[in-house]
């Protein structure tokens, strides 16, 4: 027996921004949950997210950094990189229902609606809701199998600020290894800029970039028009003190991930979790790093496939882990996705996540997480469904072609994000 679904205007309103917008040739526009849906978030009302991804909203004090700090610390300054996924036990057990999980082999599974219970007319207009929202490619995974795919699955394309997720995760195996702290200072790490830090804003720590609150307020590489005109005053806010969405965060974290693992972020990311997850398609040179003469850090682009942003969003619903083998450490996927900063009228933040409450009117009472790319690409993770969902936008053009097909409607808009949900809720079984 399915829910209905009753239609729905304002339950969902996530951000279309973001800071990486191409730019525009004219003006326009508590404890830590577990994602296995085990953790908290249901009850309190959900907020409604502004249509700007960007901007500091009304946040909430957020926890010591003391809280989540590892408990074996060492000064930063590895010579080498990971010379292959991590060994079984490294980060300790998985758990039993994490270890017990499907997981995909070489390639996905993918089943019938005959054999997976879902509907075969829910996704259908599943599908339809995508298409119409100009995705070019999309993934539903349950239960470690596709239900639901169409598209180009193994043309990587540019993920926008998804990569600021893939960089999580391995800034989360250093954390766990010792080699990097998140109580460590710019001027611990030797982070600068070509106009010096103060000595203020070289206090600022790891945990504050990933929190998106560093008080450094500079210009950055694949920094849109908009977040420039938007920018708070240099010195305004004391680290840690103020969120503001700044890629001068998230491109110096880019840049003390390859100091600290002494290899560029590609083979990083190779090393750390896409040999591990068997990732079909990405490669380490699918992570580029764009200088630009603003900035002494560049912005590590990542492009990706969708079926690997599947895997990718799966590791982290199966809470860092990967056919038995603890890939991620569970408590870091646990601090990641927990809202650090919550905010007023927009999504809330975690390290390099996003998330909101559930939404009650799609029968859903748990708080939901996405990796999101520039126009409205994503990885989420709705673990009370036991699903993770990819929408990926064709960012692949011109800025100007980018900003005219967003004026002509042909880029995904919120209202095609509430279809997709919609249509799901639907189509998906209620056992």
């Amino acid at each position: 027996m399915r829910r209905p679904i009753a239609a729905f205007t304002a339950a969902l309103i996530l951000s279309t921004g973001c800071a990486e917008a191409s730019p525009s040739p004219s003006p326009s526009p508590s404890p830590s949950p577990s994602p296995s849906g085990s953790g908290s978030g249901s009850g309190s009302p959900s907020p409604s997210p502004s249509p700007s991804g960007s901007g500091s909203g009304s946040a909430s004090p957020s926890p010591s950094p003391s809280a989540h700090a590892p408990t074996r610390v060492r000064t930063v300054r590895a010579s080498t990189a990971p010379s292959g996924p991590p060994a079984q036990g490294r980060y300790g057990a998985c758990s039993p229902e994490d270890a017990g999980a499907a997981y995909p082999g070489a390639a996905w599974e993918t089943l019938t609606p005959a054999r997976s219970g879902w509907s075969a007319e829910g996704l259908a207009a599943f599908e339809a809701a995508a298409r119409r929202g100009h995705w070019v490619a999309g993934m539903v995974v349950h239960r470690g199998r596709v239900v639901s795919s169409f598209g180009d699955l193994d043309r990587a394309y540019d993920t926008r600020s998804i990569r600021k997720s893939l960089l999580g995760a391995v800034i989360g195996q250093h954390i766990a290894d010792g080699r990097l702290r998140l109580d460590a200072t710019m001027a611990e790490l030797g982070i600068d800029e070509h106009d010096p830090l103060t000595a203020t804003e070289r206090t600022a720590t790891v945990h504050d970039l990933l929190r998106s609150r560093s008080g450094i307020y500079r210009e950055a590489a694949f920094m849109s028009p908009g977040d420039r005109e938007g920018m708070p005053a240099k010195g305004s806010h004391a680290p840690g003190t103020h969120y503001w969405y700044n890629n001068w965060d998230f491109n110096a974290l880019g840049t003390i991930v390859r100091n600290t693992g002494g290899a560029s972020l590609g083979r990083q990311m190779e090393a750390g979790f896409s040999r591990a997850l068997q990732m079909q398609d990405f490669t380490a040179s699918d992570v580029r790093e764009d200088l630009e003469e603003v900035s002494v850090h560049p912005s590590y682009r990542t492009w990706m496939s969708t079926r690997d942003r599947a895997r990718f969003g799966y590791l982290y619903l199966r809470n860092g882990c990967w056919n038995a083998h603890q890939v991620v450490p569970a408590q870091w996927v646990a601090d990641t996705l927990y809202p650090h900063t919550q905010r007023e009228e927009a999504d809330d933040y975690g390290y390099l996540w996003r998330s909101q409450e559930g939404i009650e009117r799609l029968g859903m009472t748990q708080r939901f997480y996405s990796a999101r790319g520039n126009h409205l690409q994503y990885i989420m993770l709705i673990p009370e469904w036991d699903v993770v969902l990819v929408l990926t936008t064709d960012m692949d053009h011109p800025a100007w072609i980018n900003w005219l097909r967003t004026r002509l409607g042909r880029m995904p808009e919120i209202t095609d994000v509430r279809d997709v949900l919609a249509a799901l809720a639907e189509a998906r079984p209620t056992d």
